[in-house]
């Protein structure tokens, strides 16, 4: 449908528009960004017979786990050999290796530890063979995407998102919702909803495929293209470390301060290739997304930090294993998934209600997934029922997620 009324005036050092948009559609959940979390959130909504929309604002699925090159589907066990993530989480652990190589152990395929084993439950993978896997996986659960789509605004009334308002090839306009589930992983539905939130800043880091002829040597000697084409990690780590000059820290909120970030990375990249030209090395692919940790999330119901390493709550609705230690997880109440003034919108993935070095274990692709299974599996109580987030059984909530794989507590682990 067109836009009925557009008025665009320009007053000296302002711009003033007003806009009648007419509603394209209406769907019982709309999930913005295409990331595992996004997917986890789709997927469950579906499942539990919501009509379901993704809008994503690049062409591909998978955020930073695809376009992104995070190629590592971190553990879904506690690093003492019992899994305690379930459900979505580990059937996107085997989408991502359907199509492509994995470095999956032995004795974690199939879910149980087989063997005792000092190994993790995790694997890389080939991102854009994931991409294959998901655009399959959607299509068969009946998920509506909206590619090269970009959200741009929510239409609140009385603390409810009626509708997102989407910018198109053919202009904005708008789709009507019952229910949001915020997985753009810097909260921009809730942060214009008028949501309180964190915002935090980022270290340098630029990942790419890089190969040379020694790369395909090696590639071809172990039968793998994992060798022939291997992701080439330049910049800081998580916490500023192997910084320098050329890895200040950014604010990744404005398009300034992205573009800066992509560009700097790819200044790293060039003084490689320069340094190199001798090997042949020649560029594979670029990512498609600036590769940021963390940026902003919301200030939710319930505030998960460091203090809570291995505490168990009633209301938890998974884990987030930390990758870095064995034996350190935090068990995610429902709160970290909404805050109190807003009734239908939910948050999933590295935008959720942590802070601190919790918010660096809760980024995981993992705690990605669970939570969107969670937000997904509420938003299609809260669309059914015409429930609120702040006033769900969470008990019931609860019920459904381990009928469908979840582990919720990390004594539940397996």
């Amino acid at each position: 449908m067109q836009n009925t009324e557009q008025t665009t005036v320009f007053f000296d050092n302002r711009v003033e528009e007003r806009r009648t948009i007419q509603i394209d559609a209406e769907y019982d959940c709309i999930v913005i960004g295409c990331g595992t979390a996004g997917i986890a959130a789709a997927l469950a909504a579906s499942r539990y017979g919501c009509r379901t929309l993704i809008i994503e604002k690049s062409i591909l699925p998978g955020g930073l786990a695809t376009i992104g090159f995070v190629n590592k589907y971190l553990p879904l066990c506690n690093g003492n050999g019992r899994k305690v993530c379930g459900g979505i989480c580990e059937e996107l652990l085997y989408e991502s290796i359907r199509y492509g190589y994995n470095t999956l152990p032995e004795e974690w395929r199939g879910g149980a530890l087989k063997r005792l084993s000092a190994r993790r439950y995790m694997t890389v993978f080939s991102p854009y063979d994931f991409v294959m896997a998901i655009d399959e996986l959607l299509e068969r659960e009946n998920v509506d995407v909206l590619y090269d789509t970009l959200f741009s605004a929510p239409a609140v009334s009385d603390g409810e998102c009626r509708a997102v308002v989407v910018e198109s090839k053919r202009g904005r306009h708008a789709y009507g919702a019952k229910t949001v589930v915020d997985c753009t992983g810097d909260s921009d539905v809730l942060y214009r909803c008028k949501a309180d939130c964190e915002e935090t800043g980022n270290w340098l880091s630029y990942w790419a495929y890089l190969s040379s002829v020694e790369d395909m040597k090696k590639g071809a000697r172990k039968s793998s293209v994992m060798y022939g084409v291997p992701l080439w990690e330049k910049g800081a780590t998580a916490d500023g470390q192997n910084t320098d000059a050329e890895s200040p820290d950014y604010v990744l909120l404005s398009p300034e301060g992205v573009t800066r970030f992509v560009q700097d990375g790819r200044r790293l990249l060039r003084a490689e290739m320069r340094k190199r030209k001798a090997e042949g090395l020649t560029i594979a692919a670029l990512p498609a997304i600036a590769q940021m940790r963390k940026t902003r999330r919301v200030k939710g119901a319930f505030e998960l930090t460091e203090e809570h390493l291995n505490k168990r709550f009633e209301d938890s609705i998974g884990c987030a294993p930390d990758w870095r230690a064995s034996g350190k997880v935090y068990e995610m109440p429902f709160g970290t998934l909404y805050c109190g003034g807003i009734k239908n919108v939910l948050t999933a993935g590295r935008s959720i209600s942590a802070t601190g070095d919790t918010w660096e274990v809760t980024r995981a692709i993992p705690a990605c997934a669970v939570t969107g299974q969670a937000a997904g599996t509420a938003a299609a109580m809260m669309a059914d029922e015409g429930c609120p987030a702040q006033k769900l059984d969470v008990s019931r909530l609860q019920e459904r997620l381990k009928k469908d794989g979840a582990i919720l507590h990390m004594d539940d682990a397996v």
